[in-house]
């Protein structure tokens, strides 16, 4: 017959720090992923629209202005502009939607509109009907005195 043992079990002092240890580590797993799940809430909500021709269609229906950046991917002051943009949307976007849509996806729209470079800004009132085009770059305080001057924001 053979000799059998029971097992042995660690100390009891190291089953606590076992359990400790698992504890913390769920905890730092825990808010990992909840400080991950807002920062990519905070992204999200400042990202602008990047619009296709339909997506834009149904914007010009919601009964406000809205400011549509024509873009390229290769162009540096469509990237210089977009902090601009984004700052606009965070304080006027109850006001207004901006949205971007880029230029060489979407050639058809940019003929539309008569873009001739990049970035260039239509301008829309809240009916949806294009009011102005603002070519080059600009500054969020020259983007708000051009959208005051149009009566698009307050």
């Amino acid at each position: 017959m053979e000799n059998l043992r029971e097992p042995t079990r660690p100390p009891a002092g190291r089953r606590f720090q076992a359990m400790g240890l698992a504890m913390i580590l769920v905890f730092a797993a825990f808010w990992y992923l909840w400080e991950a799940r807002l920062s990519r809430t905070d992204e999200e909500s400042t990202q602008m629209v990047d619009a296709s021709p339909d997506a834009l269609s149904e914007m010009l229906t919601q009964g406000k202005p809205v400011v549509l950046e024509f873009y390229t991917s290769d162009c540096p002051w469509c990237g210089a502009i977009e902090p601009e943009l984004k700052q606009l949307s965070e304080v006027y976007g109850k006001q207004i939607t901006v949205a971007k849509m880029n230029a060489e996806k979407y050639p058809v729209e940019a003929v539309r509109y008569r873009i001739t470079g990049v970035p260039a800004l239509v301008l829309f009132d809240s009916e949806g009907s294009a009011l102005a085009i603002a070519s080059g770059y600009r500054k969020y305080d020259e983007l708000v005195e051009i959208l005051k001057n149009y009566k698009l924001i307050n």
